[in-house]
């Protein structure tokens, strides 16, 4: 049996929200895929800069990363 986490963190609740968008993207989701290597996403953990200008949408970059590859 697999159990799999995920926990998302921002600095306020719009940062957050950011981070939850980001990882419900077909298109972000692509994007690590790529970046990782991988058909599948490995357990990693990833560092995301989000701004915002006043009444627009957020925007969200990969700053670091980090893959686990022991663990399965």
């Amino acid at each position: 049996m697999r159990i799999s986490w995920v926990i998302l963190a921002g600095t306020d609740s719009d940062a957050s929200a950011a981070s939850a968008e980001f990882l419900t993207s077909e298109e972000r989701l692509e994007t690590l895929r790529n970046l990782f290597h991988a058909q599948t996403l490995p357990y990693f953990e990833l560092l995301l800069k989000t701004s915002r200008l006043s009444g627009t949408s957020f925007s969200s970059e990969n700053i670091a990363y980090r893959t686990y590859p022991g663990l399965r």
